[in-house]
């Protein structure tokens, strides 16, 4: 009987899976049905005509003039995007300059980000240093995180930030919420709400910048979390309830791979160690692979691979924990197992992480990253083994 019931336990959480993946893809069908333009090489440029649909460029150097009438994906070394674009903006850079105007929303992870076009929804940017220009204008919310930041344009939303140094000379309609241990508000700095700051040094204000709300300066290290800071557009709750949707329909499509990659984090030394030095050592690998043209494409493969297993790493530890803690005799590999296990896994790390402790949350997503990262390595290292592929 308790045989029966597990099985049906089982093929339920199976079928609710099935379900989450189906609701999903009526979203996702449109997308790939429609014609999409893909340009790769050493240097690419689109210019003249509009494209009429998505845009999709993978270079050393890349140069879009032409207007897109879908959104743009773009993955170089140094690029410029200088058009109208009807959807949105995803880019990862080295360098990058963005003018024209955005008619969606703007995401942007790069070494130096230029920003002097117009983009109407919102605009998320992680990297080394951003500049908006005086000329640029966001219709929506900015968030920025890196080490510098220079806002000089408009801000038609709020601004939150976790920067290193963050310096102003524009106009900010909402709030303006920031972690930084540097921030100073020019004379022409406007911020049309409040301004919160958590900082373990004051602003330097100039005595003609405008605050039209309150100004709330939290004296303490501006790394230790702020309950309403630079994480308020996601929130904590929203991002477990995410990381469980997409673990929920990624064991469900390749539930060994993932019980596998379970059973090495298992170990927790082994994967430590190798997810210390596939950090350290794939990242250095990449920039010499980008140094010599015939080795380029295993460099993108290289971000690509590495980018992969970071994402799934919170996905692997969830499940880890979660059959550490069930009884054993459960421990049947069925998907309903996989996704109960992870359920409970996810949980308990989405708690941990939200916790109003110091410095927890960062701990966690150390631990976490490094190592749910090293079973992943060690999964696709043992893929060699032909007893592996007859399992997987």
């Amino acid at each position: 009987m308790t045989t029966h019931l597990e099985s049906r336990t089982g093929r339920n959480l199976g079928l609710a899976a099935f379900a989450l993946i189906v609701t999903l893809a009526m979203f996702a069908l449109p997308m790939l049905g429609s014609a999409s333009t893909f340009s790769s090489g050493i240097n690419v440029n689109h210019e003249g005509d509009p494209i009429e649909n998505d845009l999709y460029v993978s270079a050393i150097t890349a140069n879009i003039t032409a207007d897109v009438q879908g959104d743009v994906t773009l993955a170089t070394l140094r690029g410029t995007l200088d058009s109208t674009v009807g959807g949105s903006v995803h880019v990862i850079a080295g360098n990058v300059t963005i003018r024209g105007t955005i008619e969606g929303t703007l995401y942007i992870a790069a070494g130096r980000v230029q920003l002097e076009g117009t983009v109407q929804g919102n605009t998320v940017v992680a990297g080394g240093r951003l500049e908006f220009g005086d000329g640029a204008r966001v219709g929506g919310d900015l968030i920025i995180f890196g080490a510098q930041a220079q806002v000089d344009g408009v801000v038609d939303g709020k601004l939150y930030g976790s920067v290193l140094h963050y310096d102003q000379d524009g106009d900010v309609s909402g709030n303006v919420e920031l972690q930084s241990d540097s921030i100073t508000l020019g004379s022409n700095a406007s911020i049309g709400d409040d301004f919160r700051y958590q900082s373990q040094t004051g602003a330097d204000i100039d005595t003609n910048a405008q605050v039209g709300g309150e100004v709330i300066h939290t004296d303490k290290s501006p790394w230790n979390g702020i309950s309403s800071g630079a994480m308020a557009p996601y929130g904590g709750f929203m991002r477990l309830v995410w990381s469980l949707m997409v673990g929920a329909v990624l064991v469900a499509i390749a539930p060994r791979f993932f019980y596998r990659a379970s059973g090495f984090a298992s170990k927790i030394v082994a994967p430590g160690i190798w997810g210390v030095v596939g950090l350290v050592l794939i990242p250095i690998l990449t920039m010499l692979a980008f140094l010599s043209v015939l080795l380029i494409p295993i460099g993108f493969f290289a971000m690509a691979f590495m980018m992969l297993g970071l994402y799934l790493s919170q996905i692997v530890v969830g499940l880890t924990i979660g059959r550490a803690i069930l009884p054993r005799k459960w421990r049947d590999g069925s998907r309903g197992f996989l996704l109960f296990a992870l359920t409970i896994g996810i949980i308990i790390i989405g708690a941990l992480r939200l916790a109003p402790l110091p410095y927890l949350d960062v701990i966690t997503l150390v631990i976490v990253t490094v190592w749910g990262f090293g079973a992943v390595l060690m999964v696709f290292t043992d893929l060699s083994s032909t007893r592996t592929r007859q399992t997987m």
